[in-house]
């Protein structure tokens, strides 16, 4: 995914806000096919509370890894975060994967951008276990290469699933203030995601006669 799609040869994201197969977290995305709104992790992302902010997820021609355009999501109270549509990229049971971004984002103090992969299962589920995200990504306004394995040991995977976050702090679970924690927020905050690669890894295994 390196967001430079065309479609019958116009450049896509001169006209449009978001690229093909990707969409707003915590937000309705208007699609009225039954066929999207049935997949129960299509459900999970749009219905996501903690995602509902007027913060924005588009195109930018202004910060691109290489090429003309990236993926900027930008904080505007609460988090933002964009999902890949189930079904965009099939999976192979017994295979592990490895994911490669290129992640560039403001300097934040509270803020943070993280990517997060998981295996779905053929009727559009998550397979728990399978859930690995990066870690908390601060880069200072230069581009950094992020990598995420996703190992393959599970045999119901048939898709992966993408997402693409910028996180406000949570609370501590195990802070002794409990619910009376002070968490400071970000006020402003942009993430930039180019170059999303998903690499099938070999495997390589020995055994004895």
């Amino acid at each position: 995914f390196d967001f430079e799609e065309s479609i019958e040869g116009r450049k896509v994201g001169l006209y449009e806000k978001l690229p093909v197969h990707w969409y707003v977290m915590g937000r309705e995305t208007g699609i009225e096919d039954a066929g999207f709104t049935s997949v129960p992790m299509h459900h999970r992302f749009v219905h996501e509370t903690r995602r509902r902010s007027w913060g924005d997820v588009a195109y930018d021609a202004t910060e691109p890894n290489g090429g003309q355009f990236s993926l900027r999501l930008t904080l505007n109270g609460g988090s933002v975060g964009a999902f890949l549509r189930v079904g965009a990229l099939p999976a192979i049971p017994g295979s592990d994967y490895i994911v490669t971004a290129a992640v560039r984002t403001t300097p934040m103090a509270h803020g943070s951008a993280r990517v997060a992969t998981c295996f779905v299962d053929d009727a559009g589920r998550l397979i728990e276990p399978s859930l690995v995200q990066s870690r908390p990504i601060r880069t200072e306004g230069r581009w950094q290469r992020v990598d995420v394995r996703l190992s393959g040991d599970f045999p119901k995977a048939s898709w992966i699933s993408l997402q693409v976050e910028l996180n406000q702090p949570s609370p501590n679970p195990e802070a002794p203030l409990g619910k009376r924690q002070v968490i400071y927020q970000q006020v402003d905050g942009s993430a930039w995601f180019d170059d999303i690669g998903v690499w099938q890894l070999p495997r390589l295994r020995i055994a004895t006669q």
